[in-house]
C-alpha cells in the first residue's frame, strides 16, 4: 500500500450498494459528499449504449470524478463513458471538471486498484465517498463486497 494511504483512508467514506442494471440508476442522490469515486462490479452484465449514456449523464451530474469499472464489459462502459464525457463538456454541460475511468476485467485486481491506488483528480475538489456499486454481478461480486466490508465496516446505500 502506498505510504500515504493510510491518510487517505481516514478521508474516505465507503459504501455499498446493489442495482439491477445501470437503467435503475436514480435522478437523485442523497449520499455524503459532493463528489465520489465509483467502482462499478458488472460481472457478465453488457448494458446498452442508452443504458451507459443515462447512468453517465446522471453520475456526472451528482459529482462522480473517479469510474473504475470490473467485468466483461469494462472497456465498452469505460470507452463510452469517456466518450459522452467529452461530449457533454464540449457542449458545456454542467459537469465536474474532470473525470478518470479505469477497466478491469480481473475482480481482485479491480478491488486493489480502487482500496490502493485510486486518487481522484485534483480538480474534483474534497472528494469523500468511495462507492463500490454490484450492476446484478451476483455472486461473482460477493467476495469484493465482504471484503470492503469487513474492512472498513461499509454503510449499504439504498439505490
Amino acid at each position: 500500500m502506498p505510504s500515504d494511504s493510510k491518510s487517505l483512508q481516514e478521508h474516505r467514506h465507503f459504501a455499498i450498494s446493489h442495482i439491477a442494471s445501470l437503467r435503475a440508476w436514480p435522478e437523485s442522490l442523497k449520499i455524503p459528499g459532493e463528489r465520489f469515486c465509483l467502482l462499478l462490479l458488472c460481472g457478465m452484465s453488457v448494458p446498452s449504449l442508452e443504458e451507459i449514456k443515462s447512468f453517465t449523464l446522471r453520475a456526472l451530474r451528482q459529482g462522480m470524478v473517479y469510474l473504475s469499472v470490473w467485468g466483461s464489459s469494462a472497456d465498452w462502459i469505460t470507452d463510452n463513458v469517456d466518450q459522452l464525457y467529452v461530449l457533454s463538456v464540449t457542449q458545456k454541460e454542467a459537469m465536474p471538471a474532470s473525470l478518470i475511468t479505469t477497466s478491469h476485467s480481473e475482480l481482485q485486481e479491480a478491488v486493489n486498484f480502487f482500496e490502493e491506488d485510486v486518487r481522484p483528480p485534483v480538480a474534483a475538489g474534497k472528494t469523500t465517498l468511495w462507492w463500490v456499486v454490484s450492476l446484478d454481478a451476483g455472486a461473482m461480486a460477493d467476495p469484493a463486497v465482504a471484503a470492503f466490508q469487513s474492512r472498513y465496516g461499509v454503510e449499504v446505500l439504498e439505490l
